[in-house]
């Protein structure tokens, strides 16, 4: 680094000094620093916020959608998907199914009077399975996703993330009294946050 002349005191100066170390007169202008937040820098800060937000929120929630269902989970409303009352017999069904266009947390609430009721969400080919299973007397198996089925319930409410697909959900009436059968009335709702 080349040492210059002082013009006031005649002293040996770094040429990249920004005064004089013996007499203090400036010797070249200090670059200008801003001071104060960008209002890019308060965007991002904002945007890092809400995201952050939205992970601990539905991480933490059963009303909010999963954060693998994105950005698009993040801003969809909660929906009813299904908001039902069905009579079902002894020894008969009831089924509706539905499709999740991405991950989603998926609410499930059965209230079941007088009887209980079999609570099961399958996956249709499962459901091919159930629906053979119900007309060979011999029996047969079938599979469906536990976390939110239930046997012999009158009231089920269960929420769980659920991976988009098609899914069938099957409330069924147990057999009990072959002499003088009771049908039950069951209340179904389905909510997808």
């Amino acid at each position: 680094m080349p040492l210059v002349k002082c013009d006031e005191c005649l002293g040996q100066v770094s040429d990249q000094a920004f005064e004089c170390p013996h007499c203090g007169v400036p010797l070249r202008s200090r670059p200008r620093v801003k001071k104060g937040v960008t209002w890019l820098g308060l965007a991002a800060f904002v945007i890092a916020f809400a995201v952050g937000y939205y992970v601990v929120r539905a991480a933490n929630s059963d009303e909010a959608a999963p954060p693998s269902a994105g950005l698009a989970g993040a801003l969809r409303p909660s929906q009813e998907l299904l908001d039902t009352s069905y009579e079902i017999d002894e020894g008969g069904y009831f089924f509706q199914s539905f499709e999740l266009l991405t991950d989603a947390r998926v609410q499930l609430e059965v209230y079941a009077r007088p009887e209980s009721v079999d609570v099961m969400l399958m996956t249709p080919s499962d459901f091919e399975n159930y629906r053979e299973v119900q007309q060979d007397l011999s029996g047969g198996k079938f599979t469906y996703r536990s976390s939110l089925s239930s046997k012999e319930v009158v009231r089920f409410d269960q929420t769980e993330i659920l991976p988009k697909g098609e899914y069938v959900i099957v409330i069924a009436r147990p057999i009990e009294n072959v002499l003088f059968p009771q049908s039950t009335t069951t209340d179904i709702t389905v909510t997808v946050y």
